[in-house]
């Protein structure tokens, strides 16, 4: 796993920008305008011995990676310096970018959970052809093979003007495709060599100015990954668990980077079986991690009526929007 299928690629801002949707581009401008400070939590950490199924050379590997990420991740001048400096990157729908307060931030954590078929692997590609269509470099961890670039292909085209020249389109999308890399990624190890090498690779784009920094970084599923390892069987779960909570806070903060990532949900083990709406249902990463995240975006369906709902459970209070997906957007009804 973890190879890349698609090479970053320079943009070339030569005058593309004017097919792209002026709306959208004004709504992404206002919710900068409405950035609030948010205040960043400690990540807590576990303990213990080796985790099954680990060399001794990996784990020396993965303390060295924790010692070189928590510093960054819990140093509170690095975090000031950062929030100064945060801006949006749209999810490709106005409603659920309100319930965020803004969309998702440069600079924090933004996780997306909910019940199978609700949208999140929907959120995600739209967010991820968004982001690139702005020009932003986005790398996608890949972990179920849910991605699809038919629907990055999809997703783009609602993000331009209806009247754009076919050809503007056809070069614009082109230059989004070559923004987006995928990584798949089957193994937790392999994402913690994937995540410090893009904290290397970041700190060298710094030193190229012609070169498009990573604004969004999507791991879907990461909970795919991790809650194999919360188990009795493996006793350095939550220690590996609380390193990659470690590395996507100081990629983000450090790095300016969004970063979004979905957790599906599991039962809660009481006796009534769980709904469409969430009842019964958790966050399958459980409660150490609910310090990681900057926000938690909670996407459910709304039984009888084509829709969903999504609210934030943690990190602002918004009212919940109704959406649903269509064939090249995420429409609200809000």
């Amino acid at each position: 796993g973890g190879e890349m299928d698609e090479d970053d690629a320079d943009v070339d801002d030569g005058g593309d920008d004017v097919i792209v949707n002026p709306t959208r581009v004004r709504r992404t401008m206002e919710r900068t305008m409405r950035m609030t400070r948010v205040l960043c939590d400690g990540i807590d950490r576990g303990g213990g011995g080796h985790a099954r199924g680990t060399t001794n050379h990996q784990w020396f590997a993965l303390e060295e990676i924790m010692h070189e990420v928590n510093a960054n991740a819990v140093d509170g001048t690095v975090i000031e310096r950062q929030l100064s400096l945060l801006n949006f990157l749209p999810t490709g729908c106005d409603g659920i970018d309100d319930v965020l307060g803004g969309g998702l931030r440069q600079g924090q954590v933004t996780e997306i959970t909910g019940p199978s078929a609700c949208g999140k692997t929907q959120v995600c590609l739209s967010a991820a052809a968004s982001a690139a269509a702005l020009g932003h470099r986005v790398v996608y961890v890949d972990t179920t093979g849910g991605f699809s670039g038919s629907r990055i292909r999809d997703f783009h085209r609602g993000f331009v003007t209806e009247d754009a020249d076919k050809q503007e389109v056809a070069e614009h999308l082109k230059q989004t495709l070559n923004l987006i890399a995928i990584h798949r990624v089957h193994d937790v190890f392999t994402l913690l060599n994937l995540l410090s090498q893009l904290g290397e690779e970041a700190s060298e784009d710094d030193n190229n100015p012609e070169h498009a920094t990573m604004g969004l970084l999507v791991i879907d599923s990461l909970s795919s990954l991790l809650s194999p390892l919360l188990t009795k069987a493996h006793h350095q779960g939550y220690t590996i668990m609380a390193t990659v909570a470690a590395m996507l806070r100081g990629l983000a903060t450090t790095r300016k980077t969004a970063v979004l990532y979905t957790n599906h949900t599991v039962s809660t083990g009481q006796d009534a079986a769980a709904d469409d709406q969430g009842g019964n249902l958790k966050p399958a990463l459980g409660t150490r991690w609910t310090s990681v995240p900057h926000r938690r975006l909670r996407l459910s369906k709304i039984p009888g009526t084509g829709w969903n709902s999504a609210s934030v459970i943690y990190g602002v209070s918004a009212k919940p929007v109704k959406y649903r997906v269509g064939r090249n957007n995420i429409h609200s009804d809000s």
